[in-house]
C-alpha cells in the first residue's frame, strides 16, 4: 500500500469522525459569503484595500493601511494568503525587490523565519533560490543544529522550517522530523498533539502546523504520528463546529482556519456533512467569522472586529478545501450596448431588436495547489487552567445513520494502524 493510500485512509476516519453526532450547534451567525470562492475574492479584496501601504508592503501591528511601516514579517504573512490565491500584487514583489537586506535580516532571524519566507516567495511564484541575488533557501538550511532543531525551540516555528523545505522542493533532513515528532504528546487525553511553547498543552493550531509539516516532509516514516495527531483534532472539535486554541478558551477564526488547512494538507474534500444543512462543518465555523467588509474576525472579549492576522490565516485554509476557481480582484465591468436595427420589409412592420448580448466573463484560472499561511505569534490569550476531562458526544437513541459511521470509522482507523505497525 503506498503512502498516499495511508494519508487518504486516514483522511477519510478523520471526515468520518467530524461527521459524527449530531449535537452540532449552529455557529452564531450564518455565513455572509457562504460559497467559498466569493469569500476567498472578499477576503482578498480587504487585505489588499485594507491594509496594503503605498509601498506595496503590509505590517504585522497595523489597524489598517499605512498606519505604520510596512516590515517582511507583515509582508509574509500577507504574500502567504494572497500567493494561495494567486493574487499578489505586483506592488507587493517590488516592496521586497526594494528591501532584500531587511529580508535577510529577517530570515537570518531562525528557522521559522527563514521558513516562513522561503514557503511564502514559492506561494508567490518566486524563486527562492534566487530572489533579488540572494538564496534564501541556502539561509534556512544554515540554522539546522546538531540536535535537528533550526534553531527555534518550540513545534511550530520548527514546522514552519519544515515547510518553507518542502515548498522548495528540499528534503527535510530525519534528524529535523525527529526533533519534532519527539515533542509530540503521547499522554491520556493530549495524544497525538503538540503545545504552542508558550505553555498551551493540546494546542490545536501547533498540532495542525505539525501534522501539514509532517505530511508535506513525503515519508512514510511517521504516519502513525499522523494518524494520532490527525485523531486528536477529531476530537478536539467543538460542538460549534470549529477548534480552540487551549480547553476552555473558546472557539475562534484563527484556529479554526489553522485546522481546515490541515484538513486540506490530508486531501479531505467537504463542503456540507449533511444535504439538509443541518450540521455546521468546519468550512461552516470558518465561514461564520467573515463580516459584511470581506475580513475574518477576531474577538478578544470586547467585540468582534476586522482582524488582518485571522484574514491572513482564513484564506489559505478556504483556498485548500476549495474547488480550482480563481480569485478575481474586484474591477467594475462595463455592459456592452446594442443598438436595435430596423429590419426593412415589403409590408411595414414594426423593427425588431436585437437582444442585448450577454456580459462577457471571466473564464476561471486553476488555483495553484495551497500553500497554507500559519502566522507565527506569541498566544494572545492567557494559558488555560488545568485541562477539563473530554466531553463526550453522544449518538442520539434511534439514530441508525451515526452509529454505522462510527464502526465504519473505527474499522478504518484499524485497518490505517494495523498497516502502519506492520
Amino acid at each position: 500500500m503506498k503512502r498516499t493510500t495511508v494519508i487518504a485512509l486516514l483522511g477519510l476516519v478523520l471526515a468520518l469522525m467530524l461527521g459524527l453526532g449530531t449535537a452540532v450547534a449552529a455557529p452564531a451567525s450564518q455565513p455572509i459569503f457562504p460559497d467559498p470562492q466569493e469569500a476567498i475574492t472578499q477576503a482578498v479584496n480587504w487585505l489588499i484595500a485594507a491594509h496594503q501601504n503605498d509601498d506595496g508592503g503590509y505590517s504585522s501591528y497595523s489597524g489598517g493601511a499605512n498606519l505604520a511601516p510596512s516590515d517582511i514579517g507583515g509582508t509574509m504573512d500577507a504574500l502567504l494568503a494572497l500567493g494561495s490565491a494567486d493574487a499578489v500584487p505586483p506592488e507587493t514583489l517590488d516592496y521586497l525587490q526594494n528591501n532584500v537586506e531587511a529580508m535577510l535580516a529577517y530570515a537570518a532571524t531562525d528557522g521559522a523565519s527563514a521558513g516562513k519566507l522561503v514557503w511564502a516567495l514559492t506561494a508567490a511564484g518566486q524563486d527562492p533560490y534566487n530572489f533579488a541575488g540572494e538564496d534564501f533557501v541556502a539561509v534556512l538550511k544554515n540554522h539546522l543544529q546538531a540536535d535537528g532543531s533550526y534553531n527555534i525551540a518550540h513545534p511550530f516555528g520548527q514546522s514552519l522550517a519544515l515547510l518553507g523545505l518542502a515548498a522548495a522542493g528540499e528534503p527535510v533532513p530525519p534528524e529535523a522530523l525527529a526533533w519534532l515528532v519527539n515533542l509530540q504528546s503521547s499522554e491520556e487525553g493530549l495524544d497525538g498533539s503538540w503545545d504552542d511553547g508558550f505553555g498551551t498543552l493540546g494546542n490545536p493550531d501547533a498540532t495542525a502546523v505539525a501534522l501539514m509539516a509532517l505530511i508535506k516532509s513525503g515519508t512514510a516514516d511517521y504516519d502513525d504520528n499522523i494518524a494520532r495527531a490527525s485523531e486528536f483534532l477529531a476530537n478536539a472539535r467543538l460542538e460549534t463546529g470549529g477548534w480552540e486554541y487551549g480547553p476552555g478558551l473558546g472557539q475562534n477564526g484563527n484556529s479554526t482556519a489553522m485546522v481546515v488547512q490541515a484538513i486540506g494538507a490530508m486531501g479531505i474534500e467537504f463542503q456540507t456533512l449533511d444535504a439538509d444543512g443541518s450540521d455546521v462543518t468546519p468550512l461552516d465555523a470558518l465561514l461564520s467569522y467573515q463580516s459584511e467588509t470581506g475580513a475574518f474576525q477576531a474577538d478578544f472579549g470586547s467585540g468582534p472586529f476586522d482582524d488582518f492576522f485571522t484574514t491572513v490565516q482564513a484564506i489559505p485554509a478556504l483556498v485548500s478545501v476549495s474547488a480550482p476557481v480563481p480569485v478575481l480582484i474586484s474591477q467594475p465591468v462595463e455592459e456592452p450596448t446594442v443598438e436595435p436595427t430596423a429590419v426593412p420589409t415589403e409590408e411595414p412592420t414594426a423593427a425588431p431588436t436585437e437582444e442585448p448580448t450577454a456580459v462577457p466573463t471571466i473564464e476561471p484560472t486553476a488555483v495553484p495547489e495551497p500553500t497554507i499561511a500559519p502566522v507565527e505569534a506569541e498566544p494572545t490569550q492567557p494559558a488555560p487552567e488545568p485541562i477539563p476531562e473530554p466531553v463526550e458526544t453522544g449518538t442520539p437513541a434511534g439514530s441508525a445513520a451515526p452509529i454505522t459511521l462510527v464502526v465504519l470509522a473505527l474499522a478504518l482507523a484499524g485497518g490505517a494502524y494495523w498497516y502502519l505497525k506492520k
